[in-house]
């Protein structure tokens, strides 16, 4: 009962976690107002290796899925 219940929670923050990732990427890639220089450069940079590698497209779909956080937890 208590691997299941760690799995559970493991996959729920996981997600979580990478939804977060997510949001804030796509924030800070806006204006420097809101996020610096720095940080938008950086979303920038994520976002273009998001949309131009099939392998971080993939392992984001996975991610998001959720698939790649279960074979983690087993």
């Amino acid at each position: 009962m208590l691997d299941h219940y760690a799995a559970r929670i493991f996959e729920e923050y996981g997600l979580a976690d990478a939804v977060r990732w997510f949001v804030e990427m796509v924030h800070d890639a806006g204006d420097d107002s809101t996020a610096g220089p720095f940080r938008r450069r950086l979303a920038k940079a994520r976002l273009d290796r998001l949309f131009s590698s099939p392998p971080a497209a993939a392992a984001f779909a996975d991610l998001m899925a959720g698939t790649a956080l279960a074979e983690q937890a087993s």
